[in-house]
């Protein structure tokens, strides 16, 4: 079993309570359609391997970058569905 310690960046002192791995991924077909078939089932599946897996590396980088105080939509070059998720207004 492994364990996770979360923190914000200003949180000097470990956490008393870990949470294990376990805890964290616990969902399964999470991306799929229940009641489809074919492609309709794996529909939600392609469009989050697209759309947000393809582009989750850059956008982590962001996050943990320390020089970086504000994400905007000069960022991008990806397609509209990534700015959506993360510009709502």
């Amino acid at each position: 079993m492994h364990l996770v310690e979360a923190k914000r960046r200003n949180e000097l002192e470990p956490k008393k309570d870990l949470i294990s791995t376990r805890d964290i991924c616990v969902s399964k077909n999470l991306y799929t359609i229940p009641n489809k078939d074919g492609d309709e089932k794996f529909a939600l599946e392609k469009y989050s391997a697209k759309e947000i897996v393809a582009v989750y590396p850059e956008v982590s980088g962001w996050l943990v970058d320390p020089t970086l105080t504000k994400i905007t939509h000069h960022h991008f070059n990806h397609p509209p569905g990534i700015k959506a998720l993360l510009f709502q207004p």
